[in-house]
């Protein structure tokens, strides 16, 4: 699968707040508060009209990648995630990020482990060329079948997305293929599928949220 792995840049977000610094401080204090916010967002009813997208809007610099990496490594961390960056194209790209979400998805709920490796061989999990093929194979079929053998965690399946606006092309928000696989493509996972995502406030993403 070749999945990307966040692990030291996410470890080195968090290291970096312990600086004593007054703007690290401030990062201390917004991670404190949207984790709460967080844990209590968790335990809607799949009914609430929130319940499918936690979103966290801020400027540059303030903050919201630290919230994320705080989240992965806490005791409530979502199943899977990945962090968009700007100078880093590779993880602009939707079929990348479905094969590091179903990689984080099978470590963090074994059960789907050994159905997986048997859908893979199927599939082949180096052959896609068109993005919603690999949407299908990777996320969509995966997740479906969790919920045929009933294995949905209680608080559903969750699925952190930082940086959107980072995966901005040329074009701004509308050549931006991780926000369109979001807008397109996510809706048609099931109902248990709850996202986190944070971004800039710029217009475009509020509205596609």
């Amino acid at each position: 699968l070749d999945p990307m792995d966040f692990k030291a840049e996410t470890l080195q977000m968090l290291e970096n707040t312990q600086m004593g610094s007054e703007q690290a401080r401030k990062h201390q204090r917004t991670q404190r508060l949207h984790l709460d916010k967080y844990r209590s967002w968790l335990e809607l009813a799949q009914e609430h009209k929130h319940y499918g997208c936690f979103a966290i809007y801020g400027s540059a610099g303030s903050g919201k990648s630290t919230i994320s990496a705080a989240l992965i490594h806490s005791e409530l961390r979502p199943h899977a995630w990945h962090f968009c960056k700007h100078n880093d194209r590779r993880r602009a790209d939707p079929v990348r990020m479905f094969k590091t979400l179903i990689y984080q998805l099978a470590f963090s709920i074994p059960v789907l482990q050994g159905w997986l490796l048997s859908h893979l061989e199927t599939h082949g999990a180096h052959q896609f060329v068109q993005v919603d093929h690999a949407f299908n194979v990777l996320l969509k079929r995966p997740l479906e079948h969790l919920g045929d053998i009933n294995k949905v965690p209680d608080n559903g399946i969750v699925i952190l997305l930082d940086a959107l606006d980072e995966a901005d092309g040329k074009l701004g928000a509308f050549d931006n293929h991780i926000l369109l696989a979001l807008r397109e493509m996510f809706p048609r996972l099931p109902k248990f599928c709850r996202f986190v995502v944070t971004s800039r406030p710029e217009s475009e993403y509020p509205h596609i949220l």
